[in-house]
């Protein structure tokens, strides 16, 4: 039997920043039924922040929540899609390319069911 997790829904992009990802460390993975699979659990992040593309953010580094199955290739991300929940950051994707149109932006999180903060 497969579980898909009762995850809060997506939030919006609210802060797009480009850098790189310098940590990541998976959290506990839930407690569950025998014979429930977990495919997603939350992962702590650390960025080093290059840039702000879209939003309000000052400071080199941003801790960020992940919620995923692995971990994330340090060296595939160039710019990150977060939305805010509960006083941080969610990772909604990634894109390996540097995006500055909001166009792109807003494309990049429509592939993964999101979309821009107003």
């Amino acid at each position: 039997m497969l579980a898909l997790d009762a995850l809060p829904p997506g939030p919006c992009v609210s802060l797009v920043i480009q850098g790189r990802l310098i940590s990541q460390e998976a959290g506990p993975i839930p407690e569950v039924d025998p014979g429930i699979i977990v495919m997603r659990w939350t992962w702590h992040l650390t960025f080093k922040v290059e840039s702000v593309v879209l939003g309000d953010f000052e400071g080199d580094e941003l801790d960020a929540t992940g919620i995923q199955h692995g971990g994330i290739r340090e060296d595939y991300g160039r710019t990150f899609l977060l939305g805010r929940v509960d006083g941080g950051y969610r990772l909604v994707t990634i894109s390996p390319d540097e995006l500055v149109k909001r166009q792109d932006i807003a494309a990049l999180a429509a592939r993964v069911d999101s979309e821009l903060c107003e």
